[in-house]
Parts: C-alpha cells; sequence; structure tokens
C-alpha cells in the first residue's frame, strides 16, 4: 500500500493542468518574443474594439479587424475594416476627424500598401472617376501601416522591454498576465521619439502574453475629452496568429484613382 502511494504521488506531481503557465518557470521576454516575429512576409491577426464614453452620458465605439504585414521594423502594411459606431445622443465626438454625422454607422475599408494607403469608395467621397473603386491618401497623409487607437505599440519591443520591466507576470490560463500604469511620455522615450510626448497623463494597461510570450490581448484605460466633456477611453485588442505567411497587395492600378477628393 505504502508503495502505491508513493507511486501515485510520483505522477501526481508530474502532472500539470494544461493551458495554465508554469508558475515556478520564468516567464518568457515579451519584447524578444515579438522581435522574433518581425520578419519578411509574416502577419498577425488583430480584432480591437475602442469605446470611448462621457461622464454624462452617450458613447462612441469603434471597431478595427485586421491582418498586419511585418517586418524587421515592425508593420509594413495591413488589410482593414473599421466601423465607427457613434450615439446620437453624443454631443461632440471625441475622434480627430469630428465627423458631423452622428445617425449613422461608418465603415471603412482600407488597404496600406506600398506605403500608401488605399480606401474603398462606399460612399465616403463625394465623386470618383467612372471604373474607380479605390482612393488612394496622399504620400504626405503621415498614415501608418496598421491603424488601431491603442497608444502602446506592441510592435516595438524596446515599447515592451520598457513596459514590463520591474513588473511581476501571474500565471494565467495559456500564459501570462502582465498590468502596469504608464504615460504618453513614458511610451515616448521608450520609443526613442525624436520630438517626446511630454503628456504625463497615466495609462492604465493590462498585457495578457501566451505561453511563448507573445502578445495574445492589450487592454488599455485612461481619461478622454476635454474640459466640456469628460469621459474615458478603453481600448481592447486581440492579437493571434502570429508569424503567418502574408503579402498585403494594393488595388489593381487601373481601380485607384489618387485625386484629393473632398468628403462628404
Amino acid at each position: 500500500m505504502r508503495r502505491w502511494i508513493a507511486v501515485a504521488a510520483a505522477v501526481l506531481a508530474a502532472v500539470t493542468v494544461p493551458g495554465i503557465a508554469d508558475a515556478q518557470t520564468a516567464p518568457p521576454d515579451p519584447a524578444q518574443a515579438v522581435r522574433s516575429r518581425l520578419q519578411h512576409q509574416t502577419g498577425v491577426t488583430v480584432a480591437e474594439v475602442a469605446r470611448f464614453s462621457l461622464a454624462k452620458g452617450g458613447f462612441r465605439r469603434i471597431r478595427v479587424q485586421s491582418e498586419v504585414q511585418l517586418g524587421p521594423d515592425g508593420p509594413v502594411g495591413s488589410y482593414m475594416k473599421i466601423y465607427d459606431v457613434p450615439d446620437p445622443n453624443t454631443p461632440w465626438t471625441l475622434e480627430a476627424d469630428r465627423r458631423a454625422s452622428l445617425n449613422a454607422v461608418d465603415r471603412y475599408n482600407a488597404i496600406y500598401a506600398d506605403g500608401r494607403m488605399h480606401l474603398l469608395d462606399e460612399g465616403l467621397y463625394a465623386s470618383l472617376p467612372d471604373g474607380k473603386t479605390w482612393y488612394r491618401t496622399p504620400a504626405d497623409s503621415g498614415d501608418k501601416p496598421a491603424f488601431t487607437v491603442q497608444r502602446i505599440d506592441v510592435y516595438n519591443p524596446l515599447v515592451l522591454a520598457s513596459l514590463v520591466a520591474g513588473k511581476k507576470a501571474t500565471a494565467v490560463q495559456g500564459g501570462w498576465l502582465y498590468q502596469g500604469t504608464t504615460s504618453y511620455k513614458a511610451l515616448s522615450k521608450a520609443a526613442g521619439d525624436r520630438v517626446l510626448d511630454t503628456d504625463p497623463k497615466p495609462i492604465r494597461w493590462w498585457l495578457w502574453t501566451d505561453a511563448t510570450g507573445l502578445p495574445a490581448r492589450l487592454r488599455t484605460a485612461e481619461s478622454a475629452g476635454d474640459f466640456r466633456h469628460s469621459g474615458s477611453a478603453n481600448v481592447d485588442t486581440r492579437f493571434s496568429d502570429w508569424g503567418r505567411a502574408l503579402v498585403v497587395t494594393a488595388p489593381p492600378a487601373d481601380q485607384v484613382a489618387d485625386e484629393r477628393l473632398p468628403v462628404k
């Protein structure tokens, strides 16, 4: 009997719960994990929801679905679907464009390829030449390869390293959880921006990684709005299929217009 108990105890000690990271094992470095995935013609799938809530009531929600192509220095292209859902009762939008219409859901289909952003015509522009279905924004428009509402750049290993430095990782289902508080100023400094953002406004964050250290989910929360319409911004971003083969291609040239067209 004693021998059977000893054998059973040994077997149980060797069994681990599936999907739970081993709390006795040091968690993989997220910065190094992402750096290992920054390779040519690879990508990651991203799903994001951003909710802007006003203290006096009302909200605005942005949903982003994208396939992001990566390179050694980060994103180089992407296929994007962006849904902007305003609340008719919101007195003033919190997005930079501050669109006048608040009674409809705005939808954007976009492709960033060859260093330019391409927007599918879905009634957004006043007109397009016959046979053209895509509008290509000017080269100096400042568009980024991957649209996101997140302030934390998970594709930059320097930012990730700074973010998790000194933070204790908690073992969770499938990986690890880090959490803390940062600021625009700290993020800008970590990224090595030439012109530093001096805004000290705090950003609370939660970062889940998979068992290999790759970001699986990033959630942030911060204050938003202005002195007239204060509120909060919460962004929840999910990442999957890191390292998948992906090459983003621009729409056919004969379907693209380069004219600077007025927005409706």
